[in-house]
């Protein structure tokens, strides 16, 4: 008997649950929608800015386009969500997967152009940073000239 009590209370959720997934489908359409065109927006803003470089898709354009973003970065070190951050200001349009971003990514400190300065985990994410190019100073007057240009270029102390 109480299989009986409880079944109308089971079809009233079940009716309840599918409206509610409904309207939820709803939105995540209305959000799609205004992310499309919000993207949209900010890809003819930077066009008229003149900051739009170039959004490709082919063979090596994601790699490109992520190293464009790399040295685009204010921000050192930097984790991939900083750049995936970036990607989305520069380019709108471009659709990168965390999985080509890791990959380009991963070529890039392969090649040496970004250094990983922490591995990450589960739960902290990896560190990368900009490659410095150090420049070796071969005689004492080289080393005296550069520290001549910058006294002169900070101010006398």
């Amino acid at each position: 008997m109480p299989e009986l009590e409880i079944q109308p209370e089971l079809l009233s959720l079940r009716g309840k649950l599918v409206d509610a997934i409904a309207a939820d489908e709803k939105q995540v359409a209305v959000f799609t929608e205004r992310v499309k065109k919000n993207r949209e927006l900010l890809h003819a803003i930077n066009g008229s800015l003149g900051i739009l470089n170039k959004e490709t898709t082919g063979y090596g354009a994601i790699a490109d386009t992520v190293r464009s973003a790399v040295k685009s970065l204010e921000v050192n070190p930097f984790t991939s969500d900083d750049i995936k951050r970036q990607l989305n200001l520069l380019y709108p349009t471009a659709s990168v997967s965390k999985s080509a971003l890791r990959t380009a990514i991963w070529n890039l400190v392969k090649k040496k152009e970004i250094d990983q300065v922490r591995k990450g985990s589960n739960t902290v994410p990896a560190q990368y940073q900009k490659n410095i190019v150090r420049i070796k100073r071969t005689t004492d007057d080289s080393a005296q000239a550069t520290l001549k240009i910058h006294t002169q270029a900070n101010g006398s102390r």
